[in-house]
């Protein structure tokens, strides 16, 4: 009786144990970030695969040095609101250059997305992400 008081718990742990990795292991498997990519690509003969990747790979010193300074921008108006009272004078020029920075990266996008399209025929699909909000403690 005794042996079966302790076998018991560490025969439902081990499988408790056990049963939290292999749903991780599914988890992994049916990932939908990585479905999105295939599902989009799925009928993309190799050489034209290879071809949307050089012309992404080309554009994207570009991108990044477009969405750092976007950030930036952010991060300046942010600052500004932190100190205080901002008034609008100084506000105003901040949020046009983040306009234009923004416009700057939808016209990149865009002319990807006719890059591809021109030689290869693929649509490109609008990428969506969802975005993540920071709490703040207040």
């Amino acid at each position: 009786m005794s042996i079966k008081k302790l076998l018991l718990p560490g025969v439902l742990g081990l499988a408790l144990m056990t049963s939290g990795i292999t749903n991780a292991k599914s988890m992994d498997e049916a990932n939908p970030k990585n479905q999105h990519y295939h599902k989009q690509f799925k009928k993309v003969s190799p050489e034209q695969l290879q071809q949307i990747k050089q012309i992404m790979q080309s554009h994207k010193p570009e991108l990044k040095t477009l969405a750092k300074k976007a950030h930036a921008l952010h991060n300046q108006l942010r600052s500004l609101y932190d100190l205080g009272n901002p008034a609008w004078t100084d506000i105003k020029p901040l949020v046009e250059n983040i306009n234009t920075t923004k416009g700057q990266i939808f016209l990149l996008r865009e002319k990807v997305k006719f890059e591809v399209f021109q030689k290869t025929g693929i649509k490109l699909q609008q990428r969506r992400r969802m975005m993540k909000h920071k709490k703040t403690n207040k």
